[in-house]
């Protein structure tokens, strides 16, 4: 990953050199092997860069001295009987193990805590005196923020290419399957009632649409033969069938327009019944925003508004009618007790009867106008 996904199979021998053939292996002999894609490298490397460089990383405290760019890991087995930290830059990479020749629990120690303390102390011994190296970013790569968290990343063009590729491979695999299985469908169908003529011709507009999208010429070719062979066939029957088919459709386009004269009549009915419900409603808070005392009918106005203004939920304006609603209710549950029920025979109030012109004392407005809020 250090080497943009390139393995070089180095060790500890710099050169080897034959008393008869001179240099016989060196540096230059090394077998490099493309490993990781150049853009996985690179990412991986941003990713472990924050072992170190984040708040939440498991190796925060571990950067080294200088700025200089560095990447790694934190390792813990169970019971903390071994311990690593594995990291590298530009110039050097290092791993680093605490443990016991043989296992022992070390409680309280991580990755982070000796080896990983082991490996800044010596990493900064060996970097003293280089320029800080950071990794350049492919070409492939990009940075993009993600729609849907906000998070800005780097992406690769080249695996979102693949994955597209991948994609479109499924899919027309899919439709492959799909357009065997509808042919077979369709060259099976027989027609007994004029609706399977119309299934028929559903079924060959699919299988055909399908057939136009799919980029195997061989493929294609091969089942658009056999597609337009059968349709001869079921040509020929419709065209046996041609009046039953006629009339079809006209039925078909008779329920067509009452279904859409129904619908109509529907949505009239709910407009009307929605004004019903804003009338009613705008009657019972001019009612209230008009009292000056409350009396035993006053508890059943504000029943009959708050059930009035459930019936208007998801008008654009539900909000606004329950504020001013809540304002009113506030504002006559504030008003002093009427002292004396001026109602005649049989107890019945003359200050509210119910929603409607004069049911309520004095029919007045309040000073902003009939059903507004003061």
């Amino acid at each position: 990953m250090a080497n943009g996904g390139i393995y070089e199979d180095k060790t500890c021998i710099v050169k080897i050199t034959s008393e008869k053939d001179g240099v016989v292996a060196d540096e230059n002999s090394l077998k490099k092997t493309q490993v990781y894609s150049e853009d996985t490298a690179f990412i991986m490397t941003d990713i472990l860069k924050g072992t170190m460089t984040t708040e939440y990383g498991t190796g925060r405290g571990l950067k080294l001295k200088n700025k200089m760019p560095a990447a790694g890991k934190t390792g813990t087995s169970n019971g903390s009987k071994d311990t690593w930290f594995c990291g590298y830059t530009k110039y050097y990479s290092m791993a680093v193990w605490v443990g016991h020749d043989i296992p022992v629990e070390m409680p309280g120690i991580y990755g982070a805590t000796y080896a990983g303390k082991i490996w800044k102390n010596v990493m900064d011994s060996l970097h003293e005196g280089l320029e800080p190296e950071d990794w350049e970013v492919p070409s492939t790569v990009e940075k993009e923020t993600d729609k849907d968290s906000g998070i800005t990343d780097y992406v690769s063009r080249t695996a979102m290419r693949k994955g597209e590729e991948e994609r479109k491979k499924r899919a027309e695999k899919e439709n492959k399957q799909t357009v065997i299985r509808q042919l077979e469908e369709y060259k099976n169908l027989h027609v007994d009632k004029v609706e399977d003529i119309f299934t028929a011709r559903t079924l060959f507009e699919k299988t055909r649409d399908l057939l136009n999208d799919i980029p195997d010429e061989k493929f294609k070719k091969e089942y658009q033969e056999k597609l337009f062979a059968r349709q001869k066939d079921f040509l020929k029957i419709e065209e046996q069938w041609k009046a039953e088919i006629e009339a079809y459709l006209q039925k078909k386009e008779e329920e067509s327009r009452l279904a859409e004269s129904l619908e109509e009549s529907k949505a009239k009915e709910e407009e009307e019944k929605n004004s019903a419900n804003r009338e009613a409603f705008l009657s019972y808070l001019s009612s209230l925003q008009s009292l000056e005392y409350r009396d035993g009918d006053t508890e059943a106005l504000i029943a009959d508004a708050t059930d009035s203004l459930h019936e208007l939920a998801g008008a654009e304006d539900y909000a606004s009618l329950s504020q001013q609603l809540e304002k009113a209710i506030t504002r006559v549950r504030k008003l002093p007790l009427k002292e004396e029920d001026s109602g005649g025979p049989g107890g019945s109030s003359n200050f509210y009867d119910g929603p409607g012109a004069g049911n309520y004392l004095g029919e007045r407005d309040s000073e902003n106008g009939p059903g507004v809020s003061p």
